[in-house]
């Protein structure tokens, strides 16, 4: 490995030269000599623990990566519905904008903007969020891979699980008056109907608490009742006699 000096039109720069695993000449030219050095660090650290040949993983697409994706860990693990959800988000929303990335390339930055990007063409929260998870999955494996050193995925924020709708329970009044009439109509209605009894409240429920008094005074004094000691051998000593004396004439 060396790093040497390159004088061009445009000003200095430094060239990298070392042998990958196969024993075939490379070389890199980086800006300025710090980085150089930086680099050349970099491919005695890959030397050393044997990762040499995976130099060049970083210049790999995100459409390269999802391909071994999809092949190695979706078609195996997963449903073949969240496969057609996630060939949807893949084709709709993720191609379209990042297929042509290189790894190495995709920052966070990057990440963020793709999230503004959907909400800008109006893209819903929910879908927004599912395709973040995909971009997440396909990246985590990356980095279990060594392609990549961190997931920058899982560094943007996805969009709240909110309810869109607030729920309106029906009063007691209303759950009767649909079950009254669903009586009415009888055949399969009486079915439904005696399904509306289970969920509507009943009159006159008491709580367990109401049901057993000694709870309740428990409860409202702060306190627990207690269990007596049981003494197992003395007891069934006496279970034992008892029996005995009951079987004499």
């Amino acid at each position: 490995m060396s790093v040497e000096a390159v004088q061009r039109k445009s000003g200095r720069v430094w060239r990298v030269r070392w042998r990958d695993a196969n024993g075939q000449a490379r070389s890199r030219v980086i800006g300025n000599k710090a980085d150089a050095k930086l680099f050349e660090a970099d491919l005695v650290r890959r030397q050393r623990m044997g990762q040499l040949a995976r130099i060049d993983d970083g210049k790999q697409t995100v459409g390269r990566l999802a391909e071994t994706w999809f092949s190695t860990h979706a078609v195996p693990n997963l449903a073949a519905s969240t496969l057609t959800t996630y060939s949807y988000l893949w084709d709709a929303h993720v191609a379209p904008r990042l297929c042509d990335y290189r790894l190495c390339d995709l920052t966070v930055q990057v990440v963020a903007q793709f999230r503004a990007d959907l909400h800008a063409a109006g893209v819903g929260d929910a879908a927004i969020r599912k395709t973040l998870g995909l971009l997440q999955s396909i990246v985590q494996h990356a980095v279990e891979w060594d392609w990549l050193s961190r997931n920058v995925v899982a560094a943007v924020a996805k969009p709240p699980a909110a309810r869109q709708r607030p729920i309106a329970p029906l009063a007691p009044a209303r759950v009767e008056a649909i079950r009254s009439a669903l009586l009415n109509d009888g055949g399969r209605d009486a079915c439904l109907a005696a399904r509306v009894r289970r969920v509507a409240p009943r009159r006159g429920a008491r709580s367990s608490l109401e049901a057993h008094p000694r709870k309740l005074d428990l409860r409202r004094a702060g306190g627990r009742q207690r269990r007596p000691e049981v003494h197992k051998d003395r007891d069934r000593a006496f279970c034992c006699a008892t029996r005995c004396t009951a079987r004499r004439p």
